[in-house]
């Protein structure tokens, strides 16, 4: 289940490398190396896939998605809140803070 909690702005955000990527007609097909599952992205999940390719802070990935979408920063926010944590719940990103820890 998905983490209500915030995401610190400097928080960062990487992506798992054990992960089969496809991109098709914009959308991202994601497949799990280890457990066979795979995920789908949107246009925009595709765009927060591409912004986070290189570990980036939270707060450069919502920037990242305000330049490229007309969204409220704090829906822009709060939408990719609960989606990092339902992608760090898949283990598809890790969300770690400056101190090394895990983010809840």
């Amino acid at each position: 289940m998905a983490s209500n909690a915030t995401i610190p702005q400097h928080a960062r955000i990487a992506l798992n490398p054990e992960h089969l990527v496809a991109e098709l007609d914009g959308d991202l097909v994601i497949m799990s190396v280890d457990t066979g599952t795979y995920y789908g992205l949107d246009a925009v999940g595709a765009c927060v896939w591409k912004l986070v390719e290189q570990p980036r802070a939270f707060a450069d990935v919502v920037e990242g998605v305000l330049e490229r979408f007309e969204v409220p920063p704090e829906v822009a926010e709060k939408d990719l809140t609960a989606f990092l944590h339902e992608m760090q719940a898949e283990g598809i990103v890790s969300i770690t803070t400056t101190d090394s820890t895990q983010a809840a």
